[in-house]
């Protein structure tokens, strides 16, 4: 397939794709990694409280000058090292102070799917909606040297989770898969649903939203793959879940990261891991696609409405919003006292937490596809030692960090 159309090919992925202040001790990752899409295993988008930029200033930027293409990925730190996909068959391995290039894999096809790093090992998916015989790849960590695939017959545009030597990613029309972290040999496979959002593994259970046929968001028993409780939902459940003591967090809405729906609607839908049941919803004006950041008894989420959301997130009543006006896929990161996250206009914004005023933002140039559909920032940033990392459409890959 052609390189040079692959930044293109994203106007085809109908699909919303996408600490803990008081999170469970496995929530917390330790040494600052953020190894997997939003940070951590219960992806609450919240790492640890060493401060992030508070001036936009670019430590480094890179664009492969031979195969440029969007960065739609999101960004996984570990050991110095940042790991990302873009959208020319390629999973990269940058020196995190630096920029400079260690490795790079080739893939067969677009890499949206964003790396999860653990035990020296990168877990990646591929290929977009239309890919019919996407693989999932294990790499080397530190050489980038393929230890096993496992193929699939449909496209894994899904971000993984890993969870107790086994890890999980959905597979297009093949459901969800579950295999050994080590050998790549399946374990189990949850057939009869379409999914393309990151599911969470914690506290034994999977969960993942699903928004063809019946909209509806899952929760299955890790071992076994057997279904624990389904909950339908008013719309399509594109956005990938979070959790914190013991609540699952999840936007849905009609709207896809290409457009959205004549009459569009969103929610966020707070719910009992345990049990389903729904405790709280918060009504957004259009699909929220992002992941739900939860930090100090706040949710914080974006929606194509344009606005950048903060609710409490035990009763989901809105402290603030504060307005865009381009539509918010990249799901927001916390740290400290501040909120990142990018949006369809090309900038990455660092707002304040309190009251949701902006601190500062930066116009990375993003180009726009085709009839204004897609464009901008749809990566999530990773926020590691005081630097944050983030994708863009315009073909470049960001560092940002402290001013001194």
């Amino acid at each position: 397939m052609c390189k040079f159309i692959m930044s293109i090919s994203i106007l085809l992925l109908f699909i919303g794709y996408f600490l803990p202040g008081k999170a469970d001790k496995e929530a917390v990752a330790s040494e600052h990694k953020w190894s997997a899409f939003k940070g951590n295993v219960a992806r609450t988008g919240n790492l640890d409280n060493i401060p992030g930029p508070s001036t936009a200033k670019v430590r480094w930027s890179f664009r492969d000058e031979e195969y440029s293409a969007a960065f739609t990925s999101s960004p996984a730190v570990v050991n110095n090292r940042v790991y990302i996909g873009c959208d020319n068959d390629t999973l990269y391995c940058f020196d995190a102070d630096s920029g400079e290039v260690l490795w790079k894999f080739e893939t067969e096809y677009e890499v949206f799917s964003s790396p999860a790093v653990v035990d020296g090992k990168v877990y990646v998916g591929e290929g977009l909606h239309y890919t019919q015989d996407a693989n999932f790849y294990c790499l080397d960590a530190d050489t980038g040297k393929l230890l096993w695939k496992f193929p699939t017959t449909s496209h894994t545009e899904s971000s993984p989770a890993i969870s107790d030597g086994k890890v999980y990613f959905g597979a297009g029309e093949d459901g969800v898969y579950c295999l050994d972290a080590s050998s790549g040999k399946k374990k189990w496979q949850f057939p009869g649903v379409h999914v393309d959002a990151a599911p969470l593994a914690i506290k034994n259970s999977v969960f993942f939203g699903v928004g063809y046929g019946q909209p509806s968001i899952y929760c299955l028993d890790a071992d076994s793959g057997g279904k624990r409780w389904q909950v339908e939902v008013n719309y399509p459940a594109w956005g990938p879940p979070a959790y914190a003591d013991g609540k699952l967090y999840a936007g849905i809405g009609n709207g896809t990261f290409v457009k959205s729906a004549d009459d569009p609607a969103g929610e966020v839908l707070c719910l009992d891991a345990d049990s389903g049941n729904i405790l709280w919803r918060y009504s957004a004006q259009d699909s929220v696609n992002t992941t739900i950041a939860i930090s100090d008894g706040r949710a914080y989420f974006g929606s194509r409405d344009g606005f950048l959301y903060c609710v409490d997130a035990n009763s989901g009543e809105l402290v603030w919003k504060f307005h865009v006006g381009e539509p918010v896929l990249s799901s927001p990161s916390v740290v400290g006292n501040q909120v990142y996250f990018g949006a369809n206009d090309g900038i990455v914004y660092c707002l304040e937490t309190s009251k949701g005023q902006m601190v500062w933002s930066f116009d990375v140039g993003g180009v726009t596809f085709l009839m204004d559909m897609v464009g901008g920032v749809i990566s999530s940033p990773a926020i590691s030692n005081g630097k944050i990392y983030v994708g863009s459409s315009n073909m470049a890959f960001y560092c940002f960090e402290v001013e001194e």
